[in-house]
């Protein structure tokens, strides 16, 4: 390959006849994978199923975006050309279909804390251009990738969701503050894990959970709640953990918003802090802390 590539070179036909038919070729074979593999992710349903199926997406998605640069670097191709290739891979297996993707499996990886997948996709994203191809640019009104708008919805909408279940799930009043500091704290990793810290998605999980706290309007409850655990948790007081006794924190966090029921637990010096120092943020979130 690497001497026909030379001898079209030197006829004068790389431009006018080898590139337009190798990146022609290259769309339309990765234009048919990237929709095999998202109609792949949307068969396996959601929950655990559509996480793992969208996890081998990005893998496989990541493994071939290697092997086109590995290719195009050993055929000698033109550096414009390597480019093109790539962002027709990038664009076929990511980014025609980020929403699908996220649909499919976003949720459940935050759930179940699939720290690779999840920093795997946000490196994906990040390759693609503000136009991802559907002819519309985004209108932010903001420079940064692409990366940070769908992820950032995605995140938003999964905070939101889980900690509004949370806040309004009466039954479950006793481990609500206990469920909501282990959502945040579930939150907080993936974005230094697996997010590299973005603080555009820092901030929407910020807004996305004060708009939770507050969603009982007519309610100070949740103010009270955090209130009591505050102040439990100041008198050195065991207090209520939505984690079983002997729980990995995997599993507690795979719980979401379906948690188990509650327990006490003494908690040491360190964690007393940490835990203080977790409900405080809950407690700046409320807009009716005159309880």
């Amino acid at each position: 390959l690497r001497g026909a590539v030379t001898m079209l070179s030197a006829l004068g036909l790389y431009s006018s006849v080898l590139e337009p038919r190798l990146l022609a070729e290259t769309e339309a074979f990765y234009a048919a994978e990237g929709r095999d593999l998202v109609n792949d992710c949307i068969s396996a349903g959601s929950g655990e199923p559509g996480a793992t199926a969208v996890g081998e997406c990005l893998r496989h998605a990541e493994q071939r975006l290697g092997d086109e640069s590995r290719r195009a670097s050993a055929m000698r191709l033109e550096a414009g050309t390597c480019r093109a290739l790539v962002r027709h891979t990038e664009m076929n297996l990511i980014g025609r279909h980020v929403s699908s993707l996220l649909s499919a499996g976003f949720d459940a990886m935050c759930d179940s804390r699939r720290l690779d997948d999840l920093a795997r996709l946000h490196r994906l994203l990040a390759l693609i251009p503000s136009n991802n191809g559907s002819g519309s640019t985004s209108n932010k009104g903001d420079s940064a990738s692409a990366v940070e708008w769908p992820l950032r919805d995605a995140l938003s909408a999964y905070t939101k969701s889980r900690a509004t279940a949370m806040v309004l799930d009466e039954s479950r009043q006793d481990s609500m503050v206990q469920s909501l500091i282990d959502l945040k704290e579930r939150l907080d990793e993936a974005i230094s894990e697996s997010f590299s810290g973005d603080s555009v998605l820092a901030a929407a999980v910020k807004d996305s959970l004060e708009s939770a706290v507050n969603s009982r309007p007519t309610s100070n409850k949740p103010a009270e709640l955090v209130a009591r655990y505050l102040d439990a948790a100041l008198r050195g007081q065991s207090v209520v953990s939505a984690k079983p006794a002997g729980a990995s924190p995997g599993k507690a966090a795979a719980a979401s918003d379906a948690s188990p029921p509650p327990s006490k637990q003494k908690l040491t010096e360190d964690e007393l802090e940490r835990l203080i120092d977790r409900a405080l943020v809950l407690f700046r979130c409320l807009q009716g802390k005159d309880v």
